[in-house]
């Protein structure tokens, strides 16, 4: 077997998760609460994306940059994971791997928007959005 196609093996098995539930099959944006503060989950969620994302492998940065920012006055931040690779096309914003988190207040805590052109990949952030703000640290929330 050729060294390329050992290193595609590899890489796809790390891609290797729990199939996403048919009934969300369609769905592109999911929203959640927290009663944490949306400064204080926007400022968990920010970080744990980088570290998650942003892991340096072997070529740079796992593909991914992760922009975020927070709007004080208009009470509102936003996290992004851009996807630049093989499958970002000209666009990252549109590719089928990057993803947009939205955060607002709602009344003592915040409401959290995960959205993204691919339901899988928005669901997994979604689920690992939910094990961030509860303390747990992980990369992969299928292991919860």
């Amino acid at each position: 077997m050729k060294p390329l196609s050992i290193a595609l093996l590899i890489g796809l098995a790390g891609c290797a998760s729990s199939p996403l539930p048919p009934e969300l099959a369609d769905k592109k944006s999911f929203d959640q609460t927290s009663p944490l503060p949306y400064q204080e989950a926007y400022r968990i969620i920010s970080r744990q994306m980088r570290v998650c994302y942003e892991k340096v492998g072997v070529g740079g940065k796992n593909g991914f940059e992760v922009v975020s920012s927070i709007d004080a006055a208009g009470r509102k931040a936003t996290i992004n994971a851009f996807y630049y690779g093989l499958f970002s096309g000209s666009n990252p914003e549109d590719s089928s791997l990057s993803r947009k988190v939205t955060l607002t207040p709602d009344g003592n805590g915040s409401t959290i928007v995960t959205s993204g052109s691919h339901s899988k990949n928005v669901y997994e952030t979604h689920l690992s959005i939910r094990s961030w703000l509860s303390g747990v640290q992980t990369c992969n929330p299928t292991s919860l």
